[in-house]
C-alpha cells in the first residue's frame, strides 16, 4: 500500500520534469523487490538432496484459502547465482530512487547535496529457479507431508 501511494504522489511530479519513465521504472522495480521479499519471508526452506536449496512459499497456502494439502506445494529453488543477481536488482532500484531524488531537486532548482548518476539499467532476474529448469537434477520434488 505504502508504494501505491508513493506512486500516487509522486507520478505527476515526475512527469512534470520529464522523469516519467525513470520513475515508472523504479516503482515497477520497488514492487518486484517486494515480491522476492516476501517470498523468501513467507517460505519454508529444505534439502531435497540435489546440491541445491528448495523452498516452497507457504503464502500460497495463505492466498488459497483451502484445505492445506503439503503435496499440492509448488517447490521453487535458489542458488547463489540468482541471489547475486536479485541483490544486485535490489542495489539497481535503490541507486534509481537515489538517482530519481537528485535529478529532481537538480530541476526544480534546488542545489542536490550529494549529485547521483543515472544507474546502468539492470535485467530483472527471476523470483526463483523452477525445477524444469535444471533447479534439480531430480526432477521437480515434492515435499511429504508429516507422519
Amino acid at each position: 500500500q505504502r508504494i501505491q501511494i508513493g506512486d500516487a504522489i509522486g507520478r505527476s511530479v515526475f512527469e512534470e520534469i520529464g522523469l516519467a519513465t525513470e520513475f515508472a521504472e523504479a516503482i515497477g522495480g520497488i514492487k518486484f523487490c517486494l515480491q522476492v521479499r516476501n517470498q523468501y519471508a513467507h517460505c519454508m526452506w529444505y534439502d531435497v538432496g540435489a546440491g541445491t536449496p528448495g523452498f516452497v512459499n507457504l503464502e500460497e497456502v495463505a492466498v488459497k484459502n483451502a484445505k492445506f494439502e503439503p503435496l499440492d506445494l509448488s517447490v521453487h529453488f535458489a542458488t547463489l547465482p540468482l541471489l547475486n543477481r536479485q541483490e544486485e536488482y535490489f542495489v539497481w532500484v535503490s541507486d534509481s530512487f537515489a538517482f530519481l531524488r537528485t535529478e529532481c531537486q537538480r530541476r526544480t532548482g534546488l542545489e542536490p547535496i550529494a549529485p547521483e548518476t543515472k544507474p546502468k539499467r539492470v535485467e530483472r532476474p527471476p523470483l526463483y529457479i523452477p525445477p524444469e529448469t535444471g533447479g534439480s537434477p531430480l526432477g521437480p520434488p515434492r515435499p511429504q507431508p508429516y507422519p
